[in-house]
């Protein structure tokens, strides 16, 4: 009968813990994506229909490579920060210090690739040369969401939305 009782008030401060969670996380999706159609509604208004297809590449471009190289490791840092943060301190902080290693390594290669192959890619694709700087923008624009992507996986691992 206590072990039953107990197991019901753990599996309902779980749920609580998980639904406080979930809400905080939709709430910061729903603000980060409304501010993003906001704007875009701004910019279709303000810009031609080339320029605004320029913007439409260059946004896909940068989200195609944000999801190739770095989509996951905000996503391990709230898996195994939350797993073992309570069982093994130590594992959790190698496990932390690493992907947080290979996030600045993988989105630093990118970012230099990006600014690599930039003058082909505003020729090729956008058929103007004078974007490069634009391309730059985006290239440190994706090395700072990749930082930003594993910290904030990592708070959410802590269970830390109110901070997110």
């Amino acid at each position: 009968m206590v072990i039953k009782t107990l197991s019901s008030a753990y599996n309902r401060m779980l749920e609580s813990r998980l639904a406080r969670g979930v809400a905080w996380s939709f709430i910061g999706v729903l603000i980060s994506k409304g501010f993003l159609l906001i704007s875009f509604i701004l910019i279709s208004r303000v810009t031609s229909v080339s320029a605004y297809g320029q913007i439409g590449i260059i946004k896909s471009s940068m989200t195609t490579f944000s999801l190739l190289g770095l989509a996951s490791f905000g996503l391990t840092a709230t898996r195994y920060i939350s797993l073992r943060l309570k069982k093994d301190k130590e594992s959790t902080s190698r496990i932390l210090t690493l992907t947080f290693v290979l996030t600045l390594m993988i989105s630093l290669l990118i970012c230099i690739l990006i600014n690599v192959f930039s003058n082909d890619f505003t020729t090729v694709v956008l058929g103007s040369d004078n974007l490069i700087p634009y391309i730059t923008f985006i290239s440190l624009s994706i090395f700072l969401g990749a930082i930003f992507g594993f910290l904030t996986g990592a708070l959410a691992g802590f269970e830390k939305f109110k901070q997110i």
